[in-house]
């Protein structure tokens, strides 16, 4: 089976974030295919670490330093923002419906679902979306964001 379009997805799903690795003996010979499986069990784990250490809620920055300390889209942004802009959230979200369609493994849609369901929370109620999201409450509160308790839909 074809490994080059899953490789692919999985080097476009890690787009924001700063890959350092300074272990020469850690990287594969460019002679050295990976397997289908091989291939798909490192896609899983990069999505996995992309959607519990590197997202929030669904949502993504620009990109990231190399231990995840500080996050950027226009600037700094804390924990909990995320940027619509690319190579922000949509286009991770479009990276593992992407990935999905490539492999058929249901957890990529499920991360891409949870992409989407970050825009739908944070979509304004002028109907679309600034450059900036927030999921924290203090900062939702002062957005007018149409899933916000505070904004009637």
């Amino acid at each position: 089976m074809n490994t080059k379009p899953l490789i692919l997805l999985l080097v476009i799903s890690l787009g924001p974030i700063v890959w350092v690795s300074t272990d020469a003996s850690a990287q594969q010979k460019p002679d050295v295919k990976p397997t289908w499986q091989q291939a798909t069990d490192a896609l899983n784990k990069a999505v996995n670490f992309y959607r519990s250490k590197v997202g929030f809620e669904g949502g993504y920055l620009w990109r990231y330093s190399a231990d995840l300390a500080r996050g950027e889209g226009e600037g700094r942004a804390g924990r909990t923002t995320a940027w619509v802009q690319p190579p922000g959230t949509p286009t991770v979200g479009e990276a593992y419906l992407s990935a999905f369609l490539a492999s058929g493994n249901p957890r990529l849609l499920e991360a891409a679902n949870e992409t989407g369901q970050a825009l739908v929370r944070t979509q304004l109620r002028s109907g679309g979306w600034s450059y900036r999201i927030e999921f924290a409450d203090g900062d939702r509160a002062r957005r007018q964001f149409r899933g916000h308790r505070s904004w009637a839909i």
